[in-house]
């Protein structure tokens, strides 16, 4: 089995094991614990938080160690903390778990991503895209299985076991990934150089500029995802049909990696990236208006689009702007910027919902992604 194709597989196992875990059962399993819209929205955002502190410095490692060792780590995450879920009783509790359990997705995601940059060179965004679709596969699993598991058992401690027991199954298949991986120069980790070139890629302002279009469709992706099981809720959709449409947006992005990577090695990354958010922006609006399953579904696969056009085309831009300072430096400053986009969103959109309500959250969000559209589109 190829390298790559390894990769691949224990991505979709971790992918599929993190989203079980996620919506639509983290925010009914909050609510049930007594936890509130600003209360909720700190619980979905909370495994981001944790990847804003861990993702660079785990990139940043992984280029004096090497891949395998952080990934083995990584995915010790996703196999260790959805067997503590059962045990929590408290909204506090599930803050503190979500916590932890964010430790999977900091330093695996910007490690495993530096591992597939390093092993192609040419293509790279249409190879991203495949690998996208690949670990989107499980992504997309995730919450219709989620969704559906809880549905039929009515059990949360079931559920989040379900999610472990995936996450243990990616562990031990990356057991088996050679311990030699395609990569670039190793340096100490002590290295003076090593850290400047890191220092390096933290001063770039057309990687931070970059890596900040990638937090502001997350932060339109994940207010969506962290509120659209209550908000259906509210309109008689019920949890299988919530894990569809979380889904769907997932399967477009899936999908359509591929193709918009292949666009983006031949058009340019920019139009792509512009286009994405754009397309974003214009459907997020429309969320607090929408009351009916297929109204929902149809702007998850709207924003599962804009996902599809805007996330292959940053990754390998940013990975083209760091080019001779270490790409898992790079993927690590990459996601620390991203996932500030994606836990603001629930966090953000907790505190808009309870203060002004659905419809003009979505309005704010959409208005706050904009203003960061157009620094992008001046400045890089």
């Amino acid at each position: 089995m190829s390298v790559f194709l390894h990769l691949c597989l224990v991505t979709f196992l971790a992918r599929l094991s993190y989203q079980v875990a996620r919506s639509p059962v983290l925010p009914r399993f909050a609510e049930s614990l007594g936890a509130g819209p600003a209360w909720i929205g700190w619980i979905v955002g909370a495994s981001t938080l944790t990847g804003v502190l861990l993702k660079f410095p785990a990139g940043v490692v992984s280029d004096r160690l090497g891949r395998r060792w952080m990934l083995m780590w990584g995915v010790a995450f996703f196999a260790g903390p959805p067997f503590l879920y059962p045990f929590v009783r408290t909204p506090e509790a599930l803050l503190a778990l979500r916590f932890l359990h964010g430790c999977a997705t900091a330093l695996f995601m910007p490690v495993v991503s530096a591992a597939v940059v390093d092993i192609f060179r040419s293509s790279r965004a249409e190879r991203l895209g495949w690998f996208s679709f690949v670990a989107e596969s499980g992504a997309a699993l995730g919450p219709v299985v989620g969704g559906w598991f809880l549905f039929q058992t009515q059990s949360y401690p079931w559920t989040y076991i379900l999610s472990g027991v995936f996450g243990t199954a990616a562990w031990l298949l990356l057991a088996t990934l050679p311990r030699e991986m395609p990569g670039g120069e190793r340096l100490p980790l002590a290295s003076a150089r090593g850290w400047a070139l890191a220092r390096a890629v933290a001063q770039r302002r057309d990687i931070l500029l970059t890596s900040g279009m990638e937090a502001c469709l997350f932060l339109g992706l994940n207010a969506f995802a962290g509120f659209v099981p209550l908000f259906a809720a509210r309109h008689g959709i019920h949890d299988a049909q919530v894990g569809v449409i979380l889904g769907a947006q997932l399967v477009a992005s899936m999908v359509g990696k591929p193709v918009m990577g292949r666009f983006s090695d031949r058009l340019g990354r920019k139009p792509m990236i512009q286009g994405g958010v754009m397309l974003a922006v214009a459907a997020l609006p429309w969320v607090g208006a929408a009351s009916s399953f297929l109204g929902l579904l149809a702007i998850s696969v709207v924003l599962g689009v804009a996902r599809a056009m805007v996330t292959p085309s940053t990754t390998a831009l940013v990975a083209e702007q760091a080019r001779g300072i270490g790409h898992g430096s790079a993927m690590g400053i990459f996601g620390t910027i991203y996932d500030v986009g994606d836990a603001s969103g629930p966090i953000l959109a907790g505190f808009l919902i309870a203060g002004i309500g659905y419809v003009p959250c979505f309005w704010v969000i959409a208005g706050i992604m904009a203003a960061g559209w157009l620094a992008f589109s001046w400045l890089v």
